[in-house]
């Protein structure tokens, strides 16, 4: 099984930072900066679980979460916001779109690989 984690952040340090724990542990990491270009990554290549900030540049997080479940070949992707929105409302329409966890920035490195782990695995499973 492949473990092709694709991740959107448009802050340069965090996707340098976030993309480095996650190859570290093993993981394959393909990054971009924005949605759009997120979009076309993910339709061409094989996902097993994208990560994504909400706040982007053009299309935000929650307008890439709803275009990726309304796709056939990306709704079955596992989705995690990995944002600095920590305001309750904002988690709970995260998960009401369909996203599969949320984590609030600053993440420490061992939650941010737990969730991916567990993610991974019912991916697996399912």
């Amino acid at each position: 099984m492949e473990n092709n984690i694709l991740l959107i952040e448009d802050n340069p340090d965090n996707l340098e930072n976030f993309s480095e724990i996650l190859q570290l542990a093993g993981y394959r990491v393909l990054e971009s900066s924005n949605g759009e270009e997120g979009i076309r990554i993910a339709e061409i290549r094989e996902l097993q679980l994208i990560i994504s900030d909400i706040k982007l540049p053009g299309m935000d997080g929650f307008d890439l979460l709803r275009y990726i479940k309304a796709q056939p070949k990306t709704k079955g992707i596992p989705f995690l916001f990995l944002s600095a929105f920590a305001e309750k409302h904002a988690i709970r329409q995260s998960l009401s779109l369909g996203a599969d966890a949320y984590l609030i920035k600053p993440c420490c490195m061992y939650k941010l690989l737990d969730t991916v782990d567990q993610l991974f695995l019912s991916n697996y499973l399912s």
